[in-house]
């Protein structure tokens, strides 16, 4: 939960009248993720693993940003993740693993179905240096957001993706 309010008031006394200027700026920004994951994981053959598994994730997310009374971003939303995945490990050399990967992922937010494959090595020169070397394609369904408000301050938010307002990050 983040969630907090400036708020600043100037009073000005003159002869005739009192006058007040003031703003306020409020934010607040909540996340809550519930979910699962499970997998099995045999060895195929000599120096090799297969893994399969899923996982199961469902975020409520709820935020606001406004000035004095307008909202400038706003939204109460509630998405799943589902995620398929395979790994498949070769061990070819003393301390070489190689690892190729996938992942289907389907996003409840938009129905839509991600597929992100990955590649993994990993080499252990010795017991104080590794070497290590990943490439893939990412999906990030909560995304992070950095709002400058009217005093200069950098405020983070956590807001989970949405169709047309809130794009999913790759």
């Amino acid at each position: 939960d983040n969630s907090g309010q400036i708020r600043a008031t100037l009073s000005i006394a003159g002869p005739e009248e009192e006058r007040e200027l003031g703003f306020i700026n409020q934010q607040e920004n909540c996340i809550a993720d519930l979910g699962f994951r499970g997998f099995f994981s045999t060895e195929l053959a000599d120096q090799t693993e297969l893994e399969l598994g899923a996982t199961y994730v469902y975020h409520q997310n709820n935020f606001l940003f406004s000035e004095d009374s307008t909202p400038i971003l706003e939204g109460d939303y509630t998405a799943s993740e589902t995620e398929l995945f395979a790994n498949y490990r070769v061990f070819p050399a003393t301390g070489l693993t190689l690892e190729l990967g996938s992942r289907l992922n389907y996003f409840s937010g938009n129905s839509n179905w991600y597929f992100a494959p990955r590649f993994n090595a990993y080499y252990q020169a010795s017991p104080q240096f590794n070497l290590k070397a990943a490439l893939g394609k990412q999906y990030q369904f909560v995304r992070e957001i950095t709002y400058e408000n009217r005093l200069g301050q950098a405020l983070n938010f956590f807001v989970l993706s949405q169709p047309g307002e809130i794009p999913i990050g790759a």
